[in-house]
């Protein structure tokens, strides 16, 4: 594993800027935050800069009995970008600052952000961890060996860009040529971003660091941070952040050019390929596309192409060129109707979600619903066995009712043999009655011996009629009898 290479370079500090950008208040599109939110940056402010600025006038003017200088004013505060490895931490910075106050005057240090969420992603045949950057040359290392040429980076959101909806990496701003992850190595930038002053507090004076001193700077941190120290000092004029980054990006385009963008185009031919498929393209498309790209590849596998030789390339393809705005204009549409499908997608999802809540009431429901007519089941099963309880008391009564209306019916008969009877007896009664007054009438008129055989056949009659009144009697006693009965 290569030793991470020391740097402690710093600057006249920008402190609206550096306070944006290290506490990223400010939108930065190249964070990898998403790849490992383990991996957290840390902040530390030490001093307010105003309330360091105020002490330092008001020290330096009691010291020396006069005003600092504009000049000084104006340089008091510094930024310094520190290389650093992933296990350091604020407190190694600290350290760090620490030591250099011993060794030089000043290094007030006011304000330290950790960033570990920052680097690039490399094509390289060799394990990234096995690699050194040299910010200042621009160039890649291994083994001490310049493998710069072997080498291409791809920054997050300059030249490989991130789909949060895909979740995956493209070559593109379009999200159209997807990258193989598979072939590319991530590298991690740690670095710690330091406002700091060269201004001692205690002795009230500003730190000039000569050459020797500046080149002793830059080994007591490659020891204390337990890292290879980095370039020894040079003549060379030392470039700004952005010289550096314009002065990358063009050894990164030529490096590009001069590997002919083997795999870029590749893989642009290889999406046209689908494209056309999708699209229906016909035979004679396929055969061009195919014929392009068989030429593409035998002038591409030549590694000694140069840089006119790639560009004559490029613009001789021009049926590729004109085929692949065509399907871009088509991708376009075809993206368009993707969002529109999404959106109706979201309405449908919206009023799923509707349906479940109201499923889920109704749900509940139906749980009352179901309690509810357990309860009925049990009060019906109650209701069912009175009524049963009732049913046969009824048939009872019943079954008693049609006793009584056959005995009903029974005593209506003889009822009426009784009525017919008692018509008889009346019928007879009256003759006998008037045979009586008949007869009192002839004794009235007779002698002795005559009367006494007219009161024998009275007699007779009078026992004749009790025979006949004695079943009549004895009948009505026994009807009395059974209405009694039904009135009881």
């Amino acid at each position: 594993m290569a030793v991470s290479k020391s740097s402690f370079n710093f600057q006249k500090a920008d402190l609206q800027r550096a306070e944006e950008h290290n506490s990223r208040t400010s939108k930065i599109t190249y964070l990898l935050k998403h790849i490992d939110s383990n991996k957290v940056n840390e902040n530390k402010r030490y001093m307010d800069y105003d309330k360091f600025k105020k002490l330092a006038i008001d020290s330096y003017k009691q010291k020396h009995n006069q005003s600092m200088q504009k000049k000084q004013v104006d340089n008091l505060f510094l930024e310094a970008v520190i290389n650093l490895k992933e296990e350091h931490n604020l407190k190694d910075i600290e350290k760090l600052f620490t030591e250099l106050k011993k060794e030089f005057i000043g290094f007030e240090l006011l304000d330290v952000s950790i960033h570990r969420d920052e680097g690039v992603f490399l094509d390289s045949p060799y394990p990234e961890n096995e690699l050194v950057y040299d910010s200042i040359n621009l160039k890649w290392y291994h083994d001490d060996l310049d493998v710069t040429d072997e080498i291409i980076d791809y920054k997050p959101s300059k030249d490989i860009f991130y789909n949060e909806d895909t979740k995956n990496w493209y070559l593109d701003k379009e999200f159209k040529i997807k990258a193989d992850m598979s072939k590319l190595q991530l590298k991690m930038n740690y670095h710690a971003h330091t406002i700091f002053s060269l201004y001692d507090l205690d002795t009230c004076k500003s730190a000039r660091l000569s050459r020797t001193q500046m080149s002793l700077l830059q080994t007591k941190v490659a020891e204390f941070l337990k890292m290879e120290r980095g370039t020894v000092w040079s003549k060379t004029k030392r470039k700004n952040h952005f010289q550096i980054k314009e002065e990358h990006a063009k050894v990164r385009e030529q490096k590009i050019k001069k590997k002919a963008s083997n795999n870029d185009l590749k893989e642009i031919i290889k999406q046209q390929r689908k494209e056309l498929q999708k699209l229906g393209a016909k035979r004679e498309e396929h055969a061009k596309l195919e014929a392009l790209h068989k030429s593409l590849k035998i002038q591409l596998e030549d590694d000694n192409l140069s840089i006119e030789d790639i560009e004559n390339i490029v613009s001789n393809a021009s049926y590729f060129k004109t085929e692949y705005e065509k399907l871009k204009i088509k991708i376009d549409e075809i993206i368009n109707e993707n969002i529109e499908l999404k959106e109706s997608l979201k309405d449908v999802k919206d009023e799923v979600e509707i349906y479940k809540q109201v499923i889920k009431t109704l749900e509940a429901d139906i749980e009352k619903l179901k309690n509810k007519s357990t309860m009925y089941l049990n009060l019906n099963a109650d209701v069912s066995k009175e009524l049963k309880q009732a049913k046969f008391t009824l048939t009872s009564l019943y079954n008693e009712l049609e006793k009584s209306k056959e005995s009903n019916k029974n005593l209506h008969s003889e009822n009426r043999d009784l009525k017919e009877y008692i018509q008889a007896l009346e019928i007879e009664n009256d003759k006998l009655r008037k045979e009586n007054i008949s007869l009192y009438q002839t004794i009235d008129n007779m002698d002795e011996n005559s009367h006494q055989n007219i009161m024998s056949r009275i007699k007779q009659h009078t026992n004749n009629y009790q025979s006949k009144a004695e079943p009549l009697e004895e009948s009505s006693n026994q009807n009395n009898t059974k209405r009694k009965f039904r009135k009881k």
